[in-house]
Formats: structure tokens, C-alpha cells, sequence
């Protein structure tokens, strides 16, 4: 029995290593921010810190909502990111941001409920990568050639119709979706699917 016992706790310690060791790793090479289930903030690693512009001083204790524009924050969609999260339910896309002083920085983040024991959630922590310079190549790349460029569609069941490089989009969370144009017919892509099979 108390073989068994220090064996447990032997694997305990090792699991416990390779999760601060997986957290470290996050912390390295990842912006990481977590929040209370009301959208307060409750700490920043330095990576985020750096991408946003701001101290920890200042963003601690404020609401997620500094990071957005104001009629994003102020919308239906933004109460039912935040209903998602409380759910339990993660988000991922692309998301325009707001650093200090009103500077957009785009990311690619997901936000995670971390769960308790009972399965249920008790904050939010979120991993980003800044890839705004990504986007404003996209941007520009699109103003030259003068292209149709994909719509993008919020998470939620909403979206929006195929827009030119002139055209405006909304803020907030986006991801690419094909055109109608390219998307072959469902009916056709069936009818390959039984042909194949």
C-alpha cells in the first residue's frame, strides 16, 4: 500500500511538471489574458501586455470590453459572446482589437472556459497571436489587384455578403467563408460523395 501510494504521488508530480511545463511553453510563445466570467480582467502575461501597449496596471480590474470598439461593446453580439463562454462553450476566430490608444491589432485567439471540478465554468483565459501585419498585407494585397476578396462571417449565425476590397465589414470576430460563386452545388458534391464510395 505504501508503494502504491508514493507510485501515485510519484505520477501526480510528473503531471504536475508537465502542465507548468505546457503553461510555460503557452507563456513563451503566446499573448495569454484571463478574465472573470463577467468579462473582468484578472491578469496578462507580458506578451499580451506588449501586443496591447498597457501595463498591468491598467487593464487589471477593467473590463474586456476596453479592447473593443464602442458600438461592438455595446451590441447584441458581444452579450452573446460572453453568454457563449459562460455556457462552457470555447470561441475561436480572428478578432479586431483595440490597443491603447485606439490602435487596432487583429488576433488569432481562442477563449477558453477553465472549468471546475463539477464541470462548470469559472473564467475565461485567452490565447492570441497578434497577426496584424498578416492582415494589412492582405489588405493592401487586395487594394492592388483590385479583387472581389472573400466576406468573412461573425461565429455566430449571422453573415455577411461577399464584399469588395472597398468594402466595409464589421468589427470584431471574423473567418473566412467561400463565396456562393465557389462553392460548388451541395447536390453535386453528394453525388461525387456516392460515386466514390
Amino acid at each position: 500500500m505504501f508503494k502504491n501510494s508514493k507510485s501515485k504521488r510519484a505520477v501526480m508530480g510528473q503531471q504536475l511538471i508537465e502542465a507548468e511545463g505546457m503553461i510555460a511553453a503557452f507563456n513563451r510563445s503566446q499573448a495569454v489574458i484571463e478574465f472573470a466570467l463577467d468579462g473582468t480582467i484578472l491578469k496578462a502575461n507580458q506578451n499580451f501586455l506588449d501586443a496591447m501597449g498597457y501595463t498591468t496596471e491598467e487593464i487589471v480590474g477593467r473590463h474586456h470590453r476596453i479592447f473593443v470598439q464602442p458600438e461592438e461593446a455595446g451590441g447584441s453580439d458581444y452579450k452573446a459572446f460572453w453568454a457563449t463562454l459562460n455556457r462552457g462553450e470555447f470561441l475561436s476566430s480572428k478578432y479586431l482589437r483595440l490597443a491603447k490608444g485606439g490602435r487596432e491589432v487583429w488576433i488569432q485567439a481562442t477563449y477558453n472556459p477553465i472549468l471546475d471540478a463539477d464541470g462548470k465554468p469559472v473564467r475565461v483565459v485567452k490565447f492570441a497571436t497578434d497577426v496584424t501585419e498578416i492582415e494589412l498585407d492582405r489588405k493592401r494585397r487586395c487594394r492592388s489587384s483590385r479583387r472581389p476578396m472573400p466576406a468573412r462571417s461573425r461565429p455566430w449565425p449571422r453573415s455577411e455578403p461577399v464584399l469588395s476590397c472597398r468594402g466595409r465589414r464589421p468589427h470584431g470576430a471574423h473567418r473566412w467563408r467561400l463565396p456562393q460563386r465557389i462553392r460548388p452545388p451541395a447536390d453535386r458534391l453528394q453525388r461525387r460523395h456516392h460515386q466514390s464510395g
